[in-house]
């Protein structure tokens, strides 16, 4: 894969040299995932938009149809550092991550999704890879139900593992996709109302910080006109104590000059 200008060649003989995969390809989807590096990003086999991202703590379930800005689902924070994760090809809402311990994290969403469903024991080592036999088609992934299903662990010792998985992993319960994807709306909808109302309350609170004209300042100060009346009620009670004074001087300077 390379970049290319959407413009025409002006070698023609090159054009038509070109290969599909060697034609230019556009980013049509970009979105901020993990605050750490992702370390394992896998599309559902039965549903095209929905992306899984994996990171060092826990992962993330997206859409890339939908225009939003945030994942469909996220995960709890793992007690055990996350190394990768997969998707079961046989049920769609079942997916697998792997961890640093050893040990496989199985989520099946249509029992339940706080927690994972089961946690299988593989190996006393980290996983670094791990993978699922698939088929090559569809008809022969749907056949593949009535198989044994394969699951390959690779460790950071260099060991290979191979597992068959147990039976309620690989077959799937009644309507399933139907269940995954009801279950994945409505996280969406779950989601968009409560950034919707974050959105809400960020809005009062602006209004409220805001102070009108002729109300009062942050530092307590009324500019307004009752201010104003205060001040002036209090120069005339200071008017009126001058002159008592002034009366009370007059009348003791009478009284002396009587006296002497």
């Amino acid at each position: 894969w390379r970049p290319k200008s959407k413009g025409k060649s002006s070698d023609q003989n090159t054009d038509e040299r070109e290969t599909d995969c060697e034609r230019s390809v556009a980013v049509n989807w970009v979105r901020q995932d993990h605050s750490r590096p992702s370390v394992s990003l896998v599309r559902s086999p039965f549903l095209g938009s929905i992306l899984l991202s994996v990171s060092d703590w826990n992962f993330n379930i997206w859409n890339t149809s939908e225009d939003c800005d945030f994942p469909l689902f996220t995960s709890p924070k793992a007690s055990t550092q996350l190394t990768g994760g997969n998707w079961s090809p046989t049920r769609p809402g079942v997916l697998l991550v792997s961890k640093s311990d050893g040990s496989i994290d199985v989520w099946d969403f249509t029992d339940t999704s706080y927690n994972p469903s089961t946690t299988l024991t593989t190996t006393p080592r980290s996983i670094t890879s791990m993978e699922f036999l698939t088929e090559s088609n569809k008809t022969d992934a749907i056949r593949s139900q009535n198989k044994p299903q394969m699951l390959a662990i690779g460790d950071e010792a260099g060991s290979l593992h191979i597992f068959e998985l147990p039976r309620m992993l690989s077959r799937c319960v009644t309507n399933e996709l139907d269940i995954m994807t009801d279950f994945l709306d409505a996280e969406m909808k779950q989601k968009k109302n409560h950034n919707q109302n974050e959105a809400g309350k960020l809005g009062e609170q602006d209004e409220e910080e805001k102070i009108p004209d002729g109300q009062f300042q942050p530092s307590g100060i009324n500019i307004g006109d009752d201010f104003m009346d205060v001040n002036k009620d209090e120069e005339e009670n200071a008017e009126e104590i001058d002159e008592e004074e002034e009366l009370m001087y007059i009348a003791l300077e009478a009284k002396y000059i009587e006296e002497f």
